[in-house]
């Protein structure tokens, strides 16, 4: 009976750890050494796109995020975001956001269906303002420092930097599982340490 009750244990801790192992797994494009203060804004880009390239290291994507700046009243602005083919340039995700459901210095998350079989390759984030003004609308941060792999365009100009961005893929991540089941362990083994100490 015992070892039925360990078994059992052993199966309802593996199953917990597996279903708290499925996460939003966030690949940063930036360099998470450069200090928060060292960030630039992009302003509000009222004319053009802000486009940044990016290579892929998983097998599908699921969502890129954007650390962002709200400058002024935007309650009657949107954001477009398109994900491109780096190659071809096909248009391969597309969405707006209402421009007041985003914070400032926060990361906005820009969901779109799940793209497949994108490990390695490259693709570009593009975002626009709709109906912004001068200062009025929303802005991005990047760090001064253009990352591997990666470029970073403002309005047609070239810049040197990289936008604060991830991207989001949502599956089972191994070390998470890993983590979490040895936390696990260790719990009831100390819970276990101490019923027996205090029941001497």
């Amino acid at each position: 009976m015992k070892k039925v009750k360990i078994a059992v244990g052993v199966i309802a801790i593996i199953i917990i750890s597996f279903i708290y192992a499925h996460i939003s797994k966030a690949n940063m494009i930036y360099d998470k050494n450069v200090d928060n203060s060292e960030y630039l804004s992009t302003g509000v880009v009222y004319e053009g796109e802000i486009q940044q390239s990016f290579l892929c290291n998983e097998d599908f994507l699921d969502a890129i995020q954007v650390r962002t700046q709200v400058f002024g009243d935007v309650s009657e602005m949107q954001v477009e975001y398109r994900l491109l083919d780096g190659e071809t340039e096909q248009v391969l995700a597309s969405g707006t956001v209402n421009s007041d459901e985003i914070e400032s210095s926060r990361f906005y998350e820009f969901n779109f269906d799940r793209i497949e079989n994108t490990n390695g390759k490259e693709y570009i984030f593009e975002l626009k303002n709709i109906g912004a003004k001068e200062n009025q609308g929303i802005g991005f941060y990047f760090q001064p420092a253009i990352e591997d792999n990666t470029f970073l365009v403002i309005s047609d100009n070239k810049t040197e930097g990289t936008l604060i961005m991830k991207t989001v893929t949502n599956r089972f991540d191994v070390e998470t599982f890993v983590i979490f089941l040895i936390f696990l362990i260790y719990i009831i083994v100390f819970m276990n340490f101490l019923y027996k100490l205090f029941n001497k």
